[in-house]
């Protein structure tokens, strides 16, 4: 008996990224003559804060209360429940700005990764070609294989926005080629996220202004992955207040899993044009029939809770000051220690940095000698192929790792780790 095509192909060549978090199992750490407990991991594409306490209290007062804690066991609409949809427009309003949106242009979904899934395959036939970044999260593209069925690498198109050899980014250049590909008829979706990941930008107004613009001119949808919209570091730009009403074209992806600390309680969101949530439903109706009730009741009555007592914007702001400073302790320690070119990060848990050599090579001499795992940059596409991801986000507890992470680095090279064969 024989599994799927996709699934097979797909088993044959595992992700760079895959086979490095491998590695990281216990019993391979082991198998390696390494300690666990030794091992300092930058690999990790998830946060350490603490959630708001009041999420946590909310829970309790459901359980607690008999009638809650039954109606939360039954099945929600599909499209989520009216109270929690009518809460997560309400945040969207109250924190980002955005203008002119109902419950009608939300849907709420397991998780931004089912969602994403879900419109690509509410918005994308077999022959249509879908725009990324270079480089970008590499999740994107098996869920577009998935979604259609089977692997094409010539559905993929891709700009790349950092130049691998000067190690800078050419926002410009690849906004013009952007603007190129959405004019020539051949692009259905462009998806970006912002704080992006790995790169950790926030893409100017300008950037996207021009390239909403021009989608809508031809008819192509935007997604804009908001998974760290409220990890931004400076000043929100204009479009984190865009809403479906503004651009017909937007689509905008939420999630609570990074913010919020919330990745084990899944759950996630979409605003969009009441066509797409449309859309959307009926593909939710084959892929999860509905969202979690339980979380949905408890996120509904936090987000409400909190608004009105001022707690959740100070929240917000006091845990993106905290991954702010965070990330400028990677910085500097990278500075003091590697002396590697980098991307300075913007948002998000994430900076990526240039060791001059191929990446998944690097990332694996440096886990067997030192116990200090990365990221190999070449699974995000081709201009990171000699770059690596540095997560600082599961050290926010930790900053001193950080610093004893890169001096072991540090050590390893100096010592001419690298040279070996």
């Amino acid at each position: 008996m024989k599994l799927s095509k996709l699934i097979t192909r797909l088993i044959k060549s595992p992700s760079p990224i895959r086979e490095i978090m491998k590695m990281a199992d216990p019993v391979n750490i082991k198998a390696m003559g390494l300690n666990p407990e030794d091992v300092i991991s930058f690999a990790g594409g998830w946060v350490a804060h603490n959630p708001p306490p009041e999420l946590k209290e909310i829970y309790l007062e459901i359980i607690e209360d008999p009638e809650l804690w039954y109606r939360t066991g039954g099945y929600s609409a599909t499209p989520g429940d009216t109270d929690v949809r009518t809460s997560l427009a309400r945040l969207e309003e109250e924190i980002s700005g955005v203008k002119n949106i109902s419950y009608k242009n939300v849907i709420v979904g397991q998780s931004s990764t089912q969602l994403i899934y879900s419109l690509f395959q509410t918005l994308l036939d077999p022959e249509d070609s879908i725009l990324f970044l270079d480089p970008t999260y590499p999740n994107y593209f098996t869920q577009y294989f998935f979604s259609i069925g089977f692997i094409k690498e010539s559905g993929i198109l891709r700009v790349p926005f950092l130049d691998p050899i000067e190690w800078s980014l050419r926002l410009e250049g690849a906004k013009q080629k952007i603007l190129d590909l959405l004019g020539s008829g051949a692009v259905k979706i462009f998806v970006l996220p912002s704080p992006d990941n790995p790169t950790s930008q926030v893409f100017p107004d300008s950037f996207l202004r021009e390239v909403l613009e021009e989608a809508l001119n031809h008819d192509i949808w935007v997604i804009i992955d908001y998974a760290y919209k409220y990890l931004n570091f400076g000043v929100s730009p204009d479009y984190y207040s865009y809403s479906p009403t503004d651009y017909p074209n937007l689509i905008a992806l939420h999630s609570n899993s990074k913010w919020m600390r919330n990745l084990g309680r899944r759950m996630g969101w979409v605003i969009a044009n009441e066509k797409v949530i449309e859309g959307l439903e009926r593909a939710q109706q084959a892929h999860i029939l509905c969202p979690d009730s339980l979380h949905q009741a408890a996120i509904s009555k936090f987000i409400d809770k909190t608004l009105d007592n001022g707690t959740l914007k100070r929240f917000i702001s006091e845990t993106k000051v905290r991954y702010r400073e965070l990330a400028e302790l990677t910085v500097k320690s990278l500075e003091k220690h590697l002396h590697f070119p980098y991307i300075e990060p913007m948002g998000g848990i994430y900076l990526v940095c240039k060791v001059g050599m191929d990446s998944d090579l690097f990332v694996r001499k440096v886990f067997r000698s030192t116990g200090v795992l990365f990221v190999p940059g070449k699974g995000f596409g081709s201009t990171l192929s000699e770059g690596i991801r540095i997560s600082y986000g599961p050290l926010i507890n930790t900053p001193e790792k950080v610093e004893e992470g890169f001096e072991r680095v540090e050590r390893f090279i100096e010592e001419g780790g690298l040279s070996e064969k």
